[in-house]
């Protein structure tokens, strides 16, 4: 009784004197503090802007953030002003490391509901009100006071800068990112919050200056106009804080609030040297010389976490660590690797670019040119990206002496396969028909992955071909018949891709070759599922694992048993089968260690099981959290993240939440328009999609407008997009006509 009462709170005091007044004197309970539906219970945080209160929302009895910004002085229809159209541009954002915003709108006094002074609160009277997802959870400047190891910093990071990245493509910009605006639940879920003073990237920046200080870049710091480039600063500042420990400009005038070159970055384990490479060149003064965005910055720091090999020098000599060889001090001259990754211009030129092109015109579809455009960006990035690692390779052992000649064969045997898989597909997009043509984006998109050429963990895992020229090129050969089998799998010609898989199968087997056997049962499995005949994919998967397992092939084993998660799981609706296969999966992807388009691809399927059981939150939790790891490492422009953003408005659909799922399916209505034109047949299925949710919330001429541009595509193609469209245009029409 004695002991100091908690301090007060104006507003939950005032919540509960006006529900006793109403328990007591049976009266409505006037001065309860609202806004529009919205019950305040407590202010939790306060700025230039305006005020954000921890609120309850009745209709869906959840609490949530109310931030309440104000209008400028000047805005005479609040419908129009810039405040409102960024509020209405977060709530379409909808990504998993972005602070879910449920509701935006505009409001005066009469809305207000009051138990205390509204200036005292610091309510402003008039302006745009956002409703987000309450966030209780620390920040990533808490979690550095317990001094996080390196890989998880970095892995946060990612995920907090794919978010940035999201709105960066959505239009948005941030201006404040800082390491408190990034939140860190304890399940490992990252959320970048706070935009508050995020802006349309399209629009001049009202409130040049406006931040903190510490993190502004230059040119936001000294009163320009901030934009992408600057969040792009911002965020690498927060990184090298994140990962060294201390800001580099603090010490200039102990506030960080002064701009300079950067002192030297330390040495600290587990943070490989190439990461203040990416972070420095994200810090240049000039924005021109930055990362032209922040995918692509994201993408050099992914690539950067890659450690190689440390040297010591002993003596006269370097040693590399892990007994991988010793050289001189003295580096041979670069000009050796001068021609490093030319061959890959014998595999990609102008003429097989305008024999390519060629083939795409003459199908006469009306979405061949959006097709074209994005297949032929596509090869050139892979193209380029292959020419930099051969270089990067050669480079390791001949200039900087960090790898030995061994390593070097392995990384450029590595790059080889890649190299001909790529001149495997060209070949196949050659002779594209209008049939294929629709996948023909897929197929490029399938390409194996380099990065996995750069890591010497998983080179030295990957398998040694043999000693023997003639068995050497006979396993190349099934190997090659393998990725053949793949691409035509790819590319929907699945008769051709079974007989090429069962081709490469019996060469196996005469060559005893287990690992081939593996790939080629595997592989079989997966053109089953394609062509829906599960039982026998099943089999096959079931059959390759097997295998796999018993040659120790750690990848193949990973990709069956994600596979028949999926196939199992969710096309079978064998979940109790698939709850088995889960782990196992688990187990082999343990066993690779860092794998995360393996791990997206597990998480993803994760999550198409609990769909399939009717856990719809369960579902959406993995569908998301396999969407972040896809845009962090793949970006936007891939078929697999348009995909995932599909499932996700699916699942939302199911749960009821078609608001939320028109968000995601508009996401990846966008994404399919820039990657494919606005003509292909997956752009009617996001339309066919959007127009589901429309006709939820009874947006009725929308959605017959949606259901008109997907015909529009489709019509009188018999493809699946056409009947989905037609089935919902017959539901339409029928709550139409019950009205």
């Amino acid at each position: 009784m004695r002991s100091k009462a908690p301090p007060a709170n104006a507003l939950e005091e005032g919540l509960a004197l006006a529900a006793l007044e109403a328990e007591l004197f049976r009266r409505p309970a006037s001065t309860v503090p609202v806004l529009a539906r919205y019950v305040l219970a407590e202010k939790i945080g306060a700025g230039g802007l305006g005020v954000v209160f921890r609120a309850y929302d009745p209709d869906l009895d959840r609490r949530v953030a109310l931030k309440l910004m104000r209008l400028r002085p000047d805005a005479d229809d609040p419908e129009s002003s810039v405040l409102l159209r960024e509020a209405r541009m977060m709530a379409q954002l909808g990504h998993p490391n972005v602070a879910t915003v449920f509701d935006v709108g505009t409001y005066d006094e009469g809305d207000l509901g009051q138990v205390a002074d509204p200036d005292e609160l610091g309510i402003p009277m008039r302006g745009v009100f956002l409703v987000m997802e309450l966030l209780e959870r620390g920040s990533l400047h808490q979690l550095l006071r317990e001094d996080p190891p390196p890989r998880r910093v970095v892995s946060i990071l990612l995920d907090a800068g794919a978010g940035v990245a999201a709105a960066h493509a959505h239009g948005i910009i941030h201006r404040d990112f800082k390491p408190g605006n990034v939140l860190v639940g304890s399940d490992g879920e990252v959320r970048v919050a706070d935009f508050g003073l995020a802006r349309s990237i399209a629009e001049p920046d009202a409130e040049p200056g406006s931040g903190t200080p510490a993190y502004m870049a230059p040119e936001q710091l000294y009163g320009g106009e901030a934009d992408a480039l600057s969040d792009q600063y911002a965020f690498a500042l927060t990184a090298w804080v994140a990962l060294y420990g201390f800001h580099p400009f603090a010490g200039i005038h102990g506030t960080g609030t002064t701009r300079g070159p950067l002192p030297p970055a330390p040495r600290r384990r587990g943070v490989p040297r190439a990461m203040s490479k990416v972070l420095r060149r994200a810090l240049s003064l000039d924005p021109t010389r930055r990362y032209p965005d922040m995918s692509a910055m994201l993408a050099a720091l992914g690539a950067a976490r890659v450690n190689r090999p440390r040297r010591y020098a002993i003596g006269g000599a370097v040693v590399v660590a892990g007994g991988l060889g010793v050289w001189a001090l003295q580096p041979t001259p670069s000009a050796v690797c001068d021609s490093a990754g030319s061959t890959i211009d014998e595999i990609w030129n102008d003429t097989e670019r305008e024999a390519l092109h060629e083939a795409f015109v003459a199908t006469a579809q009306p979405f061949a040119d959006g097709v074209w455009g994005s297949v032929e960006r596509t090869i050139d990035v892979y193209a380029e990206r292959w020419r930099a690692a051969s270089r990067a390779a050669c480079e390791d052992t001949h200039v900087h002496h960090v790898q030995s000649a061994a390593l070097l064969d392995r990384r450029t045997e590595c790059l080889e396969r890649h190299r001909r898989e790529l001149g495997a597909a060209i070949g196949l997009l050659r002779d594209t028909d209008p049939a294929m043509l629709a996948n023909t984006v897929e197929v490029v998109h399938g390409l194996g992955w380099i990065a996995a050429c750069e890591d010497p963990e998983v080179v030295a895992a990957q398998r040694r071909l043999p000693e023997d020229p003639r068995l050497r090129d006979a396993v190349q050969q099934v190997s090659m018949d393998l990725s053949n089998a793949r691409l035509l799998e790819l590319s929907g010609r699945y008769t051709e891709a079974m007989s090429r898989a069962r081709h490469a199968q019996a060469d196996a087997d005469d060559l005893e070759d287990e690992p081939l056997r593996a790939a080629a049962a595997l592989r079989l499995g997966s053109i089953a599922a394609r062509r829906g005949e599960h039982q026998q994919s099943r089999r096959l998967l079931l059959e390759g694992i097997q295998l796999a397992e018993g040659a120790r092939q750690d990848e193949l084993a990973a990709d069956g048993w994600i596979r028949l998660l999926w196939v199992a799981g969710v096309e079978l609706e064998d979940t109790e089968q698939g709850d088995i296969w889960v782990g196992f999966a688990r187990a082999a992807l343990h066993r690779l260690g860092d794998d995360p388009l393996r791990e997206a691809a597990l998480v993803h399927n994760l999550g198409g099981l609990y769909y399939r059981r009717g856990q719809w939150d369960e579902a959406l939790a993995h569908y998301e959290r396999a969407l972040a790891m896809q845009r962090s490492r793949l970006g936007d422009e891939d078929p697999r993240v348009a995909r995932t953003l599909n499932h996700i408005a699916n699942a939302l659909l199911m749960a009821e939440q078609p608001r939320r799922s028109l968000r995601y399916s508009e996401q990846s209505l966008a994404i399919r328009r820039q990657m494919l034109g606005s003509l292909h047949p997956l752009v009617a299925a996001s339309l066919n999609n959007i127009a589901s949710a429309q006709v939820e919330l009874g947006q009725h001429a929308d959605a017959r407008q949606t259901l008109d541009e997907a015909l529009s595509i489709t019509a009188g193609t018999g493809l699946q997009e056409e009947t989905i469209a037609r089935r919902l245009a017959q539901l339409l029409d029928t709550a139409e006509g019950s009205r």
